[in-house]
């Protein structure tokens, strides 16, 4: 495993970077209920696709009429050609319902810790595991959130032997999360911010307005 890789990189990581990253994540954090619902359709959205069609399907979703009708749901994710039709549409049919019908659900207690707090998402949800779940709290809570997006990038950081899914077992998942966590923390610099600027710098970014500029509109 490259920890020593991660570690340097974590370190490197500027001052002047870690306040700028700052402003934007905290400027698109969402400000109600609706904003937190769209964090969730955008991460169900990156789903087994690119970053542009991540985009491109987010935007497609952004409007209210599928949410109570699923025969729309299902003409939009076939329009867009994103793949995995089906699964798509049943997995955020059961999310919107979920959601609408308890979105205090959805929030984190203050009695939770944030490993605690994802996990109980989890269990509530169709079709999202621990990194896309980890993943919408990153953008739902982007300077406090103690967990980690580990997607198929991150893991190859860490060179472990991935399945045909490119994930790992939840235990060496959370081995990987507390690592990430733990080397923020000595640098002092939230992890959503660290893996963020990891992630642009895998895709040639400065910043990430690139993709995230979907969701500057207010409580977008």
């Amino acid at each position: 495993m490259q920890r020593k890789v991660i570690e340097r990189f974590i370190d490197g990581i500027t001052d002047i970077d870690i306040h700028r990253y700052g402003e934007y994540l905290e400027s698109i954090r969402p400000a109600d209920f609706e904003g937190l619902f769209r964090r969730f359709i955008f991460a169900y959205c990156s789903i087994q696709t690119s970053w542009q069609m991540n985009v491109k399907l987010y935007e497609m979703l952004k409007s209210n009429e599928w949410r109570t009708d699923e025969a729309e749901l299902m003409a939009l994710l076939v329009s867009s050609r994103a793949g995995f039709h089906n699964n798509r549409t049943r997995y955020l049919a059961d999310f919107a319902k979920k959601f609408w019908d308890d979105p205090y659900f959805f929030l984190k207690k203050w009695y939770e810790s944030w490993t605690v707090y994802r996990d109980r998402i989890v269990k509530r949800m169709l079709g999202m595991g621990l990194a896309k779940v980890s993943f919408t709290l990153e953008m739902a809570y982007p300077s406090d959130a103690q967990v980690v997006c580990l997607d198929r990038h991150m893991l190859r950081v860490y060179k472990r032997k991935q399945d045909k899914h490119n994930s790992c077992g939840a235990a060496l998942y959370r081995e990987f999360e507390r690592h990430w966590c733990k080397c923020c923390k000595a640098r002092g610099v939230p992890p959503t911010i660290a893996r963020w600027i990891y992630w642009d710098r895998i895709q040639g970014q400065k910043d990430s307005r690139y993709w995230a500029h979907v969701l500057e509109e207010v409580n977008a």
